[in-house]
């Protein structure tokens, strides 16, 4: 997402997002998903 410092990270393997800090690539925390993959992500203004 645009603007918020944060970069999310897609598991192809487990149903789950990593959230990251943009500057210092330091793990924030984690979404998880109901299931199948979260590989198909896109931007929204």
């Amino acid at each position: 997402m645009c603007g918020t410092g944060k970069l999310y990270v897609a598991s192809r393997k487990e149903p789950k997002i990593c959230v990251v800090n943009q500057s210092s690539l330091e793990f924030l925390d984690t979404i998880q998903l109901p299931a199948g993959e979260g590989h198909q992500l896109a931007v929204a203004p």
